[in-house]
């Protein structure tokens, strides 16, 4: 019999038992215990009230990572064409990934995920990364049901593994895994409109740094994207005085253009 839920963290054995119970994905004959390589035993404590009495117990849920759902993603495809198409918007303190996967066997599929913003610097490595790894894995198994294991839900053990690290962080009043479209996000996001968002501003540019050749070769992307919006920088100013001007949302198009070469200036007409 199939256990999901494990008061103890789960042998190799075990977890092979209940996942050759289920299919990869929708409508395959191949098992998860396929790819049980991809698949980690998180545990969480679980809050249980017994006659007005609390107490916290350990339990264990499988949740298999992103690099396993891709895998599950192109086993399922057969070489059949995948697209992907997503957007990046930054609206402090989330950097918001949304976007749809389409494939000639499952049609299309959308989903969205969030990666916070923290206030210390380090903690902003890897941040798109993060992200768009977080919104992959949660739209291919909306896609195709891939490596979606009974009694973990849709999140990846990337997210899971995530939210763990957050617990480190000193203001955390929202996770990772939350829907990009909640109404908790939007609210959070409007009440980060108000203040003193600098900081914020300066991880983005920073992360931007961080995936260039070098400091000059940000500034040189950066002047050639500044001069394709028709900004210019005033005397006594440098190019990070005038990114730093700019509203949070003009950064997703920023890193476009700096990171991936990506235009948003429209010709001359």
């Amino acid at each position: 019999m199939a256990t999901w839920v494990f008061d103890h963290e789960p042998t190799r054995d075990e977890m092979v038992e209940s996942l050759s119970t289920i299919s990869a994905w929708s409508g395959s004959e191949e098992t998860m215990d396929v790819y049980i390589d991809y698949v980690i035993p998180q545990k969480r404590s679980k809050k249980v009230t017994v006659n007005k009495q609390t107490s916290y117990v350990d339990e264990w849920r499988l949740y298999m990572n992103v690099q396993g759902r891709v895998k599950i993603v192109k086993d399922a495809h057969q070489g059949e064409v995948i697209s992907e198409h997503f957007e990046m918007e930054w609206r402090s303190p989330w950097l918001i990934i949304k976007g749809s996967m389409t494939s000639s066997v499952y049609g299309t599929a959308w989903d969205a995920a969030t990666a916070w913003i923290t206030e210390e610097i380090k903690a902003q490595d890897f941040l798109v990364e993060k992200a768009v790894t977080s919104w992959r894995g949660r739209v291919i198994a909306a896609l195709c049901g891939g490596g979606i294991i009974p009694g973990s839900g849709i999140a990846s053990a990337d997210e899971m593994q995530d939210l763990e690290r957050r617990k480190e962080y000193k203001s955390r009043s929202m996770m990772t895994t939350v829907d990009a479209s909640s109404p908790a996000v939007q609210q959070q996001a409007k009440q980060q409109g108000k203040v003193d968002n600098t900081a914020t501003k300066k991880q983005i540019i920073q992360t931007m740094k961080d995936k260039c050749e070098s400091d000059d070769d940000f500034e040189k992307k950066a002047m050639a994207w500044l001069e394709s919006r028709g900004e210019d920088i005033p005397d006594g100013e440098t190019i990070i005085d005038k990114m730093l001007s700019l509203d949070i949302p003009e950064y997703s198009k920023a890193f476009e253009f700096i990171v991936k070469g990506v235009s948003d200036a429209k010709p001359d007409s």
